[in-house]
């Protein structure tokens, strides 16, 4: 009996090591039509289950919460279930993690690797603009046409005592913030910049559900974009 639980007690220590070592921050880039997307899997363990997060850095997003989590032994496998997506890995017992990424039926190779916060450095964005600026920039928000949801924005103008022409900037499909911020680049930014040197009002604001706008895009229709 005492061998017994000898070796139930050295299984629980094992799964608490092996839980420690993997746990924290994972990443990696899927190369989708030439272009690298880099993604983090941050994977946590409070000692009796696992759960995690999604960053894409590239696309603006964070903390996306993972819906499953599964890690047994060296394979692993997260799962975000309203995004159809999922990764299945092999870890090698140090500081890799090969395996695939499965999203909308399609399937990519996706190699991670531990991450070392202090060596991570932000990516060169030599077009966005820096101060100081020629224009004016204030932070507003401003309520919808059917008085349901306040959105949040920047506008940019010349000089504050004249009139000016105006541009609003209006994002394509899917939630997206002011800058229309995607692969770390942010086109509405640079956008903005050219216009307002340029004699021209600009606004440009964040979606309904991103950033400091309210409401959900998920259940939203065209129409209620349109008002």
């Amino acid at each position: 009996m005492r061998s017994l639980i000898l070796f139930i007690t050295i299984l629980g220590i094992n799964a608490h090591i092996f839980s420690q070592e993997i746990a924290g921050s994972w990443k990696g880039a899927l190369q989708v039509q030439n272009i690298n997307v880099r993604l983090i899997f941050n994977l946590d363990n409070d000692d009796t289950q696992w759960s995690g997060t999604l960053d894409s850095p590239d696309e603006g997003l964070e903390g996306i919460k993972l819906s499953n989590v599964e890690i047994q032994d060296s394979i692993v496998k997260v799962e975000i279930a309203k995004l159809d997506l999922v990764y299945e890995g092999v870890w090698d017992g140090a500081d890799i993690i090969s395996g695939t990424f499965r999203q909308m039926n399609q399937e990519f190779s996706l190699h991670l690797d531990r991450v070392n916060f202090d060596s991570q450095a932000a990516p060169l964005r030599p077009q966005e603009p820096s101060p100081p600026f020629s224009y004016y920039a204030e932070e507003i928000t401003f309520i919808s046409g059917d008085g349901m949801v306040t959105l949040g924005g920047t506008l940019c103008i010349p000089d504050t005592k004249k009139k000016y022409p105006a541009v609003i900037l209006i994002t394509g499909s899917g939630p997206q913030d002011r800058d229309e911020t995607i692969m770390g680049h942010k086109p509405f930014w640079v956008i903005a910049d050219y216009l307002a040197t340029r004699g021209l009002a600009v606004l440009r604001f964040d979606d309904r559900g991103v950033g400091a706008s309210s409401g959900t895009h998920e259940i939203s229709t065209t129409h209620d974009f349109v008002k």
